[in-house]
């Protein structure tokens, strides 16, 4: 539970059956509830995503390159849920990067980033998501850093067809795809991970990483699913 101020003026968290977040709108309160656990297989890949990359770190790294995960980690900070930054472990780091490279069939990323920093992603525009098509169609920015190397990745995850009227969405996202660095036009076409009807509104989700591991901002925009 993380809060600020005497009588809250912003928290995130849950405590004695209340749970504190907040949106672009501002802050809110609801009930908690008791989160579904079905066991789903795209839940299962993720897990052993997880779990591979922890288990690399004591597995695989040496000491010197933890030690450069630490590194990186002391130096770049993150943005937490109440838009405060707070700095990372470097297993942190290392896992963040990894799960994306596991989920997507891509190797381990074993040596830290030497530039400390994270990296830009310009926001892609959606074009449109066309249903009898199952994808979706958006742009790029041609000169954002992932893309001057080949070992670059762009990830593109999207959610389940949501209601037209609903303003903001946390997830759940499925991995859509993915583009290697390098691209040279517009625009780029991934397909969708779900079933959507004609007038849902449909959540989509990118982070880029350069070739060496440094990621972005998560950026979420979403668009009209149109036939």
């Amino acid at each position: 539970m993380k809060y600020i101020g005497t009588i809250t003026a912003a928290a995130s968290g849950s405590i004695a059956g209340c749970v504190f977040s907040r949106n672009h709108f501002g802050s809110y309160v609801r009930n908690r509830a008791i989160p579904i656990n079905p066991g789903s297989v795209q839940q299962s890949v993720v897990r052993s995503a997880m779990a591979a990359a922890t288990q690399a770190w004591s597995a695989t790294l040496t000491q010197a390159q933890r030690d450069g995960w630490n590194a990186y980690a002391a130096a770049v900070p993150k943005q937490d849920a109440l838009g405060f930054q707070i700095f990372l472990l470097g297993i942190n780091w290392f896992v963040a990067v990894n799960v994306l490279r596991i989920q997507d069939g891509e190797a381990l990323l074993l040596a830290a980033p030497t530039i400390l920093t994270g990296t830009s992603l310009t926001p892609p525009t959606i074009n449109n998501i066309d249903v009898s098509e199952a994808n979706v169609d958006f742009n790029i920015t041609i000169a954002d850093p992932w893309n001057d190397d080949a070992g670059g990745r762009l990830y593109v995850f999207a959610s389940r067809g949501t209601n037209a009227s609903r303003e903001f969405f946390k997830g759940p996202f499925r991995l859509a795809g993915s583009f290697s660095g390098t691209v040279a036009a517009n625009p780029l076409t991934v397909g969708l991970p779900f079933a959507v009807a004609v007038g849902q509104k449909v959540w989509v989700r990118f982070i880029a990483q350069t070739v060496d591991g440094r990621l972005s901002a998560d950026f979420i925009t979403n668009a009209i699913a149109q036939a």
